[in-house]
């Protein structure tokens, strides 16, 4: 009843709401979605993605538990353009892009576009929230090679509902779930003020960090980040890598991964313009498990993935170990993204404010205030990519 509630009163002020969850598949962690497809309703749990731009169901071809059956949709529709999307751990996903209703929570878009996979390397789809200029639908060597631009789920909230097409995360709370807010944030959810840094050029949201801290240690050069909800862990040069591991004991014959139950002192701390993120070090591990169960070291302890991974490849990321300490604003249309610390505990208060829109609306909210994002305080490719091997045979499969 108490989510029923914030939903309706969410919807009266102009910002659309939808809970979080965090589930393990087949030995990873995921921030997820609940997403509906179609009409009547199909309801699938789908990993939320700010890293790629395009969202995706498994049809009854994937074989998994949970499918799409277009057929029992009265809204749905298809045309004869091929889906194909490539990830950077290697997962993949082809089929066929389509439209139907979609909603998450209290956030509904009619005749939205999504992929409906009839191969995938995994049968947990994705919820693609990333810029629109990354989609794979403007991939042209698929589609026959005609590439094709839609408009993205945040945008179609924007133009059905007249919100502003920014979006909050909130991933703090009880077993790592939490709330995005479209249209706005919720300055209950986070400590002092956002802090808005400038999203810099490329087709991803990535913004640059002046410094970072560890204990006594301080690495004085800019990095720049991918924010990445579809990503678990932190990417860091080698260098601070090490200093960041040398608070855990590692697991031997595991890569990546440290024994569950350590509580080392210390934080890492991320200044972006003039505020900070601080990861405690108690939040970097999470339990490494499989067919549901925790995977335990021949001494019986239990086995955890370790938040923080070393990258040579100048690629860094901020995963889910950092925004589950972090509240962001990501705002593509201004092309920047606020920052502020996430509060782990939470009333049942709120204090929405509704971003203003580029264009004026005459939608306004009547119990939220209305703003731009505040000032920036500095001024500071992966693209996802249509993969050839699993075209062969969409057609035949599809027919």
């Amino acid at each position: 009843m108490l989510q029923l509630l914030t939903l309706v009163t969410l919807a009266s002020a102009s910002l659309l709401e939808a809970p979080l969850g965090y589930t393990s598949h087949n030995g990873k962690n995921y921030n997820t979605i609940k997403v509906d497809v179609g009409t009547p309703k199909q309801s699938f749990e789908l990993v939320l993605d700010t890293g790629s731009s395009d969202t995706w169901v498994p049809a009854p071809q994937i074989k998994s538990s949970v499918f799409f059956d277009k057929n029992k949709s009265s809204t749905y529709k298809t045309g004869l353009k091929l889906f194909a999307i490539g990830y950077g751990d290697g997962d993949y996903a082809g089929g066929y892009w389509s439209t139907d209703t979609i909603s998450v929570g209290a956030a509904e878009a009619k005749e939205a576009t999504f992929g409906l996979a009839l191969s995938a390397s995994t049968d947990l789809g994705t919820f693609g929230i990333g810029p629109p200029e990354n989609s794979a639908s403007l991939d042209q060597k698929f589609g026959w090679g005609l590439g094709f631009a839609y408009t993205h789920f945040v945008d179609q909230l924007s133009e059905q509902h007249g919100i502003s097409p920014v979006f909050s995360t909130w991933m703090a709370g009880k077993d790592r779930t939490g709330v995005i807010t479209f249209g706005g944030y919720d300055k209950s959810r986070f400590e002092g003020n956002l802090n808005t840094v400038p999203i810099l050029a490329g087709l991803e949201y990535r913004a640059q960090s002046e410094l970072l801290k560890i204990s006594d240690y301080t690495y004085p050069h800019p990095l720049v980040y991918k924010i990445d909800t579809g990503a678990e862990q932190i990417h860091l040069p080698p260098k601070i890598y090490n200093k960041i591991a040398q608070h855990f004991e590692t697991v031997e014959g595991y890569e990546g991964a440290v024994y569950c139950g350590q509580t080392p002192r210390g934080s890492i701390e991320f200044q972006f313009g003039h505020g900070q993120i601080s990861v405690p070090f108690s939040d970097l591990s999470t339990p490494y498990k499989q067919d549901g169960k925790t995977v335990k070291a021949k001494d019986g302890r239990d086995i955890c993935v370790f938040g923080v991974v070393p990258s040579d490849s100048y690629e860094f990321v901020l995963g889910g170990a950092f925004l589950r300490s972090a509240y962001i604003c990501f705002d593509w249309e201004k092309q920047q993204v606020g920052l502020a610390q996430a509060k782990k505990e939470v009333s049942a208060e709120r204090d929405f404010v509704a971003v203003k829109r580029n264009i004026v609306s005459q939608y306004v909210g009547i119990n939220a205030t209305t703003n731009p994002l505040p000032p920036q305080a500095n001024g500071a490719a992966k693209t996802s990519v249509g993969l050839i091997a699993v075209i062969g045979g969409l057609v035949a499969l599809f027919i």
